[in-house]
């Protein structure tokens, strides 16, 4: 799905016909740790940026700290 709305476009404007941009957080938290943002690439399988204000981390099973591009869970580490 991702590669045909990426490919979405008109011919006049050579521009983007849709946004399209993947999102995590949900209703369970009532907010976002990442979200989409136009002024930014989008990448299949990757989030684009962090919330404002949200102070999001990622840590891997061992409850360790990890940096972006690395698999694991992300954490909310302060309320919002």
């Amino acid at each position: 799905i991702f590669e045909y709305a990426a490919s979405a476009g008109t011919a006049s404007s050579g521009r983007h016909a849709v946004q399209f941009a993947s999102i995590a957080g949900g209703t369970d938290l009532n907010g976002c740790f990442a979200l989409g943002n136009p002024c930014l690439p989008v990448v299949a399988g990757e989030l684009q940026c962090v919330g404002l204000g949200m102070d999001v981390a990622i840590y891997d099973d061992a409850g360790e700290e990890v940096p972006p591009g690395t698999r694991g869970e992300l954490v909310c580490r302060q309320a919002f």
